[in-house]
């Protein structure tokens, strides 16, 4: 009966443990991440970037201030003039693929996730809009 007892003892010391450190976890979760749309294939996704540019401490997919550029997809290319949009935007095209996907690389002062944004409330022509980074789900 001693043994039982034991037991239940450290099992719930334990799960009382682990749940105090998932509650710290998901606070310092929220500090360090922040939620940003984006538009793949004509659906908006949330995703997560980091608020800052310390990668070296967390494991991380996305970075906020990251300048590498975007990947677009228009719904019918014969609407949108490409130079102008490279003008509006403060993008430069690097190259355009097979599927209909254009990359572009980012030339303005602004983060890749301003540029998606503003693309995303004032342009109806695309299909997709997205940094141009590694994507692969880390849950964080």
């Amino acid at each position: 009966m001693k043994n039982i007892i034991k037991i239940l003892v450290l099992i719930t010391l334990s799960l009382s443990y682990c749940y105090s450190n998932s509650s710290k976890a998901s606070s310092q979760t929220e500090v360090l991440y922040e939620h940003v749309t984006i538009l793949e294939n004509g659906v908006k996704r949330k995703i997560s970037v980091l608020k800052t540019n310390n990668t070296k401490k967390t494991v991380s997919t996305y970075d906020a201030k990251a300048n590498k550029g975007l990947i677009v997809s228009f719904k019918n290319i014969e609407e949108t003039s490409i130079p102008e949009f490279e003008k509006k935007y403060g993008l430069k095209l690097r190259k355009k693929l097979i599927i209909g996907y254009y990359i572009f690389a980012n030339v303005s002062a602004k983060t890749d996730m301003e540029i998606v944004q503003a693309i995303i409330q004032n342009e109806v022509n695309i299909q997709t809009v997205k940094p141009n980074w590694k994507m692969k789900n880390v849950p964080y």
